[in-house]
């Protein structure tokens, strides 16, 4: 196991080194190019690249743009900034102009384009700490370190907006329920959409009732011996567990969420155990929701994959499987 583990991990490593090759020849030929040439390669590339592609692309760029700002200063160094410049331009715009297909995002390639946004972050406050010293290279580098908070603060606020890190629950409250963000304000995604998502394989549909709190985070709806229940996805780690009406246990552990003013989602691992007449029943499932606002409509994506069992003592039957659907939902008044 250990060994199978190693040998996956390697070859993954070779893998990215690979493509860090692939993504840096691309981007130095595109900077060689005029304006009008770069844009066509470029979005001509980026329509060819999957998720993880286009992810590891920018962290390159970014990577590329951050090395800049220690050059020596010097009209080539300048003109070369300048077109990493053009390139960040490139590589938003085949982005916005491709058409609009919702595609689950890896969390590989999620991390990556945050780190590649913390990594342009940094870049931006060093060409802004780099005017205000006085001489080249070392006043550069003070600079940097004389606005270290500010340093400091932009990374902060693209790890937690990359993350959804929740604030600390204030004094009083449960460690396991952070304070309810009632109080946070209200985005374009707060309250109850409705729609029918279409499986991917066949013609089949489910229904879909979707409520957003007003942080924008989905909220879990469920029934137990107590009735109709709702609970807020906070933040990763966070776990429900209740008896349904039919006996048994539910146990919801959220893996992420996801809340802002345009997307919702989660991914959370859901399991149920439960006895009847000797008969035992068990399910382990990863679900997974995603959400994008747009125009009026809620594009979501939503998929379903784990293992089911039921038997009694002789024996267990288990059957493995994995479903996905799409659709779009619309907000009810």
């Amino acid at each position: 196991m250990a060994w199978d583990w190693i040998e996956k991990s390697t070859k993954r490593l070779q893998e990215l080194g690979g493509e860090y090759k692939q993504h840096h020849a691309l981007l130095e030929r595109l900077l060689a190019l005029d304006a009008a040439a770069a844009r066509e390669e470029m979005t001509r590339a980026w329509q060819a690249m999957d998720d993880r592609a286009r992810a590891g692309l920018k962290m390159t760029l970014a990577g590329l743009t951050l090395s800049q700002q220690a050059a020596t200063s010097s009209a080539e160094a300048k003109l070369r900034l300048e077109r990493l410049k053009a390139l960040h331009t490139l590589v938003d715009r085949p982005e916005q102009d491709a058409p609009s297909v919702p595609r689950p995002a890896s969390t590989e390639a999620a991390f990556t384009t945050g780190a590649a946004r913390v990594t342009n972050k940094l870049a931006d406050v060093a060409e802004r700490a780099r005017p205000r010293a006085g001489q080249l290279i070392e006043s550069a580098r003070k600079g940097i370190e004389q606005h270290g908070p500010a340093v400091e603060s932009a990374v902060k606020s693209v790890i937690s907006e990359l993350l959804k890190a929740d604030a600390p629950p204030k004094s009083g409250a449960s460690a396991a329920e952070p304070a309810a963000s009632s109080t946070a304000p209200a985005t374009a995604l707060q309250g109850q959409w409705s729609g029918t998502l279409r499986h991917l394989a066949s013609e089949g549909t489910i229904a879909c009732d979707l409520n957003v709190a007003p942080s924008g985070r989905p909220v879990w709806a469920f029934h137990d011996t107590s009735g109709f229940r709702e609970r807020e996805l906070t933040h990763e780690g966070q776990r429900l567990q209740y008896v349904p009406p039919g006996g048994g246990v539910a146990t919801v552990t959220v893996q992420s969420v996801t809340g802002s003013a345009t997307e919702t989602g989660y991914v959370v691992d859901y399991s149920f155990e439960g006895s009847s007449n000797g008969y035992l029943t068990q399910k382990y499932q990863r679900l997974v929701l995603t959400g994008r606002l747009r125009g009026a409509q809620l594009e979501v994506s939503y998929s379903e994959a784990g293992v089911s069992s039921f038997g009694d003592k002789t024996g267990l039957a288990a059957t493995e499987g994995a479903t996905e659907y799409r659709g779009a939902l619309t907000k009810k008044a």
